[in-house]
């Protein structure tokens, strides 16, 4: 398992979250680099929320698309069912 790490890279910004890189102490770090790390860690928290808002709307949607199509097969079956009855053979014996 993969863990984030905060580590020093070369751009505008000090620090950045990485996969796999082990993680500085605290306390080893300056005040701009624990503004800068907090900072980025509450960036990241705003955009896996805004995610997990999106994948449980659609999570929503395919719940009720997916009770749609069970009563629209359920329905199929059953007038299936009820032709084979009329005509006096079952939907089995026809396929």
């Amino acid at each position: 398992m993969r863990a984030w790490a905060l580590t020093e890279v070369e751009s505008a910004e000090p620090l950045r979250l990485h996969w796999g890189q082990s993680m500085p102490r605290f306390e080893e770090l300056s005040r701009s680099e624990l503004c800068s790390a907090v900072l980025d860690i509450q960036k990241g928290l705003a955009d896996l929320t805004k995610r997990l808002d999106s994948v449980g709307e659609e999570n929503a949607l395919l719940r009720e698309e997916n009770a749609l199509l069970k009563d629209e097969i359920d329905s199929r079956i059953e007038g299936a069912r009820n032709t084979g009855r009329r005509s006096g053979s079952s939907f089995r014996d026809r396929h």
